[in-house]
């Protein structure tokens, strides 16, 4: 995954600086960093299902922004992608000091550490991710040097525990240390994290999820702010957790759900953020993947990619394969997607040609055509849950 086909260089950010968050303030519910899913055309593409959702780069390692040429690649990103969050790994306060100062020219909303991610070439490598639950006062000191190079809102996003380490008096004693840095919101994926024997895949699904384990923290840190994460897929869930956890428990954050089912999104401005309603392209499949294929049009056009493989081409449609999640169309989506990225004249007219061919093909099928144009957003008595993957890291 890329980050969109940018053409200015690393030392001239975008010039406009960040605009207001949320209409209520609150992040009350976050599409989680997922490595090679949370690049700029998945963002582009989730606003055009929600536009006040919170939206999250994937994680940057903070000597990459610092040691590379160019960083738009990694940290470009359009102004409808406000309010954007930008994550970064590492655990040198300086280094991180210096990548904040960067991510801060680029105009986010905020930045993330990552304490949470289980992945072999972070945890293994180096001391980030969830291995730094390990050394509270590290993260402490990091988050310190954020602070003082950018000002910007700062948060942290950990598990329940690491390895055994991992009991209810483990998570608050880091809680409690890193907020002496002024950390105020922790993102808090309910569940622990087995740094050896579980692949990240296993880490998301097999350590059981404690949300009784994240509303306590709530209680103990009342001058806290805390949001939700893990194996929540539909937004009753949401609205559910929202409704009965502790005023501090300010948000739900959502990851696999989003990639594997994004149209459960399509009534998320209305239902949790009291908008009249969400943008006009999440209306129903046919609208959104038509003004999909307007952006990919603008930032992928044929000519940047006539001389691409399929990959390119599949890394700008990756974003709308869960579009038919669980419903007719679902087979001609995917597999119109990877023959027509394989097939060279069509690939020549760019991601959009390709996907405007897989719209014909579902067009051509009368269950999947009435799935493709039925109306999205639903009455809240309507909306069964549906059933997702587990959530990210």
């Amino acid at each position: 995954g890329g980050g969109g086909g940018a053409t200015s260089s690393s030392s001239a950010p975008p010039s406009s600086s960040s605009s207001s968050s949320t209409s209520t303030g609150k992040p009350r519910l976050q599409i989680a960093p997922m490595m090679e899913i949370t690049y700029k055309d998945f963002r582009q593409f989730m606003r055009l299902l929600t536009k006040e959702t919170q939206l999250w780069t994937e994680m940057w390692v903070d000597n990459t922004l610092i040691h590379s040429e160019r960083v738009d690649g990694f940290l470009d990103f359009g102004q409808n992608e406000h309010p954007i969050v930008c994550q970064l790994g590492g655990s040198s306060p300086e280094t991180l000091a210096k990548a904040a100062k960067i991510v801060e020219s680029w105009g986010y909303d905020e930045i993330n550490l990552n304490c949470g991610c289980p992945s072999d070439r972070v945890a293994g490598h180096g001391d980030f991710g969830a291995s730094l639950m390990l050394k509270p006062e590290l993260v402490r000191d990091c988050m310190r040097g954020i602070r003082e190079a950018a000002a910007l809102p700062v948060t942290v996003k950990c598990r329940l525990g690491v390895d055994d380490h991992d009991s209810p008096e483990f998570t608050a004693a880091f809680v409690r240390t890193v907020a002496e840095a002024g950390v105020r919101h922790f993102i808090i994926h309910a569940r622990k994290c087995l740094l050896c024997g579980l692949s990240p895949d296993q880490n998301r699904r097999i350590p059981p999820l404690m949300y009784d384990r994240v509303f306590r923290l709530c209680l103990e840190f009342p001058d806290l702010e805390f949001t939700l994460n893990g194996g929540v897929n539909s937004l009753e869930e949401v609205e559910s957790i929202l409704g009965s956890a502790p005023p501090n428990l300010v948000g739900v954050m959502i990851g696999r759900a989003a990639y594997n089912n994004p149209c459960l999104l399509a009534d998320a401005d209305r239902r949790l953020y009291g908008a009249e309603a969400n943008p006009e392209s999440a209306r129903s499949r046919h609208a959104l993947l038509t003004a999909y294929c307007e952006y990919l049009d603008r930032e992928h056009p044929a000519s940047s990619t006539d001389s691409t493989g399929a990959g390119a081409i599949q890394g700008a449609l990756k974003p709308v394969l869960g579009v038919f999640h669980g419903s007719p169309g679902n087979k001609i989506m995917r597999q119109g997607i990877n023959a027509f990225s394989h097939d060279k004249g069509i690939r020549a007219e760019g991601p959009a040609a390709v996907l405007r061919r897989v719209m014909e093909a579902l067009e051509a099928d009368p269950k999947a055509r009435a799935c493709l144009h039925e109306p999205l957003r639903r009455p809240p008595s309507d909306g069964a849950s549906v059933s997702g993957d587990a959530a990210e890291s």
